[in-house]
């Protein structure tokens, strides 16, 4: 499972959804254009973690 890593931005927080380091990070501000496109993929991440967790 790759990790995600996403540099934040005025209108978009910091992710850092990392398996091997066991870390989930969601940090800054949380206003983008369009929330779905932003968080589906951290969603599916998730989901893919909770069927193989550490």
């Amino acid at each position: 499972m790759e990790p995600i890593k996403i540099e934040g931005t005025p209108k978009t927080p910091t992710v850092k959804f990392d398996k091997s380091e066991g870390v989930f990070e969601i940090k800054g501000r949380s206003i983008p254009e369009n929330s779905v496109e932003f968080y589906k993929p951290l969603v599916d991440w998730l989901d893919n973690y909770k069927e193989d967790p550490l």
